[in-house]
């Protein structure tokens, strides 16, 4: 493995960061967590709480489903365009 990481070029390689860039990866794009345990070999809860983090393609993906849910592509109830700094372009739920 070794000779894997020198030659990936990516500084202090090793088996794990690899393993989060293909967990980000299959869900950054709007994977489910079950398609990354499969993938990555782990329970759902494990992807979850170590991988799933924050991303606009897992978010696209939720609001499409909840649009969906409510028969409006993307348009699901009490969501809308954050306007603060900290989720200005996102999709936001408004409590």
């Amino acid at each position: 493995m070794a000779a894997v990481f020198k030659a990936s070029g990516v500084p202090g390689a090793h088996a794990h960061r690899f393993r989060h860039t293909l967990a980000t990866e299959v869900l950054e794009p709007g994977g489910t967590l079950e398609q990354a345990a499969d993938i990555l070999g782990d329970s759902e809860t494990i992807v979850r709480k170590h991988y799933a983090k924050w991303s606009a393609g897992r978010q696209a993906s939720i609001t499409t489903l909840l649009g969906r849910l409510w028969g409006r592509s993307g348009d699901a109830p009490g969501y809308t365009e954050g306007t603060q700094p900290e989720t200005r372009g996102r999709t936001v739920w408004n409590q």
